[in-house]
């Protein structure tokens, strides 16, 4: 079973309200090509979030860990997408996910967490941060899709994030940025990976170039790769769904080049549709096989 915890809100375009997230969005991907997720955030008692709460019950996504504000609204992030696809997002603060309480009811539900996934945006508040430091004690290892969000993260959040980390992905802005608040050295994508990987005792590593491919590091060694995206509609989402198949491969005991192609094909081909979630079932079945059948 694989768990996501933080954020689910909805992406405003100018034209339609779409649901987002990373850790929502990952967690879509995961239930639907394992249909073996768990969810764990917190929603407001308004109106975007009795449209989550029937969302979840149409996709058959267990509601039993997402948690009803009375006092916060439902998340949202205002989003403009570039000519080239590209999304900036401004996010409102004082949303219900910041707010995720702990509960021995959720700890047990992790019991049998094979992997939690978390970024850093619903770790913006104490009270959300503190529970997923408590809750990670219960899952066998912990993915980071790092995702820095405006000024929505710190030295100290990130430091201890990569510390209860086993995997981390993060682009290679991403990167700078958090080899510059570490290390001393020059930065250099020769380096900077490894020296990431040893500081914080990480067993696995991905890094997103975007149009540019991206790198893979397993215990087994290290792997590029690109796909080039059929179509662009726009990039929103697209990593994580590259951190989905990427998790979902890792459980399977995948080797790398094969979860490596896998987690590229699908992000590429999540940039073919507007938003971050493919609306048609029938978008996972060839990556569900290729994950069953390798």
């Amino acid at each position: 079973m694989v768990a996501a915890f933080g954020e689910i809100l909805f992406d405003v375009f100018p034209e339609q309200e779409l649901l987002g997230g990373a850790p929502f969005n990952f967690l879509y991907h995961i239930q639907a090509l394992t249909g073996n997720g768990r969810f764990i955030s917190r929603i407001g008692n308004d109106e975007r979030g009795g449209v989550i709460r029937a969302f979840l019950q149409q996709h058959s996504i267990d509601q039993q860990y997402v948690q009803i504000d009375l006092h916060r609204p439902t998340g949202t992030a205002v989003v403009q997408v570039n000519s080239e696809g590209i999304p900036s997002f401004t996010i409102t603060e004082e949303s219900a996910y910041d707010y995720i309480e702990y509960s021995s009811d959720s700890a047990r539900g992790l019991l049998n967490c094979e992997m939690l996934y978390f970024g850093t945006l619903a770790q913006r508040n104490e009270m959300s941060r503190s529970t997923l430091h408590q809750l990670s004690r219960t899952a066998d290892r912990c993915f980071f899709d790092v995702n820095l969000r405006q000024q929505y993260y710190s030295a100290e959040i990130l430091h201890q994030s990569f510390v209860l980390a086993d995997i981390v992905k993060l682009n290679t802005e991403e990167l700078e940025r958090v080899h510059a608040l570490f290390f001393s050295t020059r930065f250099s994508m020769d380096s900077a990976p490894g020296e990431l990987m040893e500081k914080f005792s990480l067993s696995h590593l991905a890094v997103t170039m975007g149009e540019n491919g991206s790198w893979m590091w397993m215990p087994e060694g290290k792997h590029f790769h690109r796909t080039a995206a059929p179509r662009m509609v726009d990039t929103v989402g697209a990593g994580d769904g590259f951190a989905a198949v990427m998790c979902a491969g890792i459980l399977k005991n995948l080797p790398l080049k094969t979860i490596h192609r896998l987690a590229s094909e699908f992000s590429a081909a999540l940039c073919g549709i507007q938003g971050a979630l493919p609306p048609d079932s029938e978008f996972y079945l060839p990556y569900k096989k290729a994950l069953c059948d390798e």
